[in-house]
């Protein structure tokens, strides 16, 4: 059983029902426009990083390597997954029902893009060391 407010009327309704109301009311897009600023703020600082990397390493004469970076950002994609589902059901940390944050997801995605130069400048420092 649940109360939800829908155009100033309070309706108690059961979880079906409240699964409906919210899927009527939220599409991802629109929680992706409605995110905070900081998730922005982070997504872009990743997305430009990983950019920056590329073009140095590509700079230096490094192939492009985009079926290994999309492979990494795949499996990664799944590994955040399982850990966001052991998380919130082990109470690691809380969402707010029907308040996920959906700039999280791409977000995961550009960090481990970001990542994968990384991990690629640092083995090409090491060997020249």
């Amino acid at each position: 059983m649940c109360v939800c407010v829908q155009n100033g009327t309070v309706a108690s309704t059961s979880r079906n029902e409240e699964y409906a109301f919210k899927a009527r009311n939220h599409s991802s897009a629109m929680e992706i426009l409605q995110s905070g600023q900081s998730w922005y703020i982070l997504f872009f600082a990743f997305l430009s990083l990983w950019f920056a990397l590329t073009a140095l390493r590509r700079s230096k004469g490094h192939q492009l390597e985009a079926k290994e970076q999309l492979s990494l950002a795949l499996i990664g994609m799944v590994v955040l997954s399982l850990m966001e589902i052991f998380a919130v059901s082990t109470n690691l940390w809380h969402y707010v029902p029907g308040d996920w944050p959906m700039m999280l997801w791409p977000t995961y995605f550009a960090a481990i893009l970001f990542g994968f130069q990384l991990l690629k400048l640092t083995e090409s420092v090491i060997r020249k060391i």
